[in-house]
């Protein structure tokens, strides 16, 4: 409506706009528990077949690979506490063979760790 003064007012209401930001937020908080939740069963995953793989002397390097989670949750670092040692193993030296543990972990689950971030976004987005 035109006002006195030449300015113009304008006001629209979209009726359902509280549902439709409600949705966005609710896929934001689902979408980002399914995110972690995924990370979370992937970094398990990778340290149970790093575990499986790494070459067994005193059992220690096997019993030294842990998962650590990033504080939003979204990234985990799987490592063995015995660094000083593992590496060695993993890649190999001039006078011994490669042993890879970690490598062929995280190449193992990667597809299903893909797959599980699609499905978590797509299930979020379906809500």
């Amino acid at each position: 409506m035109a006002r006195p003064g030449g300015s113009i007012k304008l006001k629209v209401n979209i009726v359902g706009m509280d549902e439709v930001i409600g949705k966005l937020n609710k896929f934001d908080v689902e979408a980002r528990k399914a995110v972690r939740t995924q990370v979370r069963k992937s970094a398990n995953a990778i340290r149970k077949g790093a575990q499986q793989r790494v070459p067994v002397d005193s059992g220690r390097l096997k019993k030294s690979i842990r998962a650590r989670y990033s504080s939003d949750g979204f990234s985990a670092e799987i490592a063995p506490g015995l660094k000083w040692r593992a590496h060695f193993i993993e890649f190999g030296t001039l006078k011994m063979a490669a042993h890879p543990y970690m490598m062929p972990a995280w190449e193992q689950e990667r597809p299903n760790y893909i797959a599980g971030v699609k499905q978590a976004i797509r299930g979020a987005v379906k809500k």
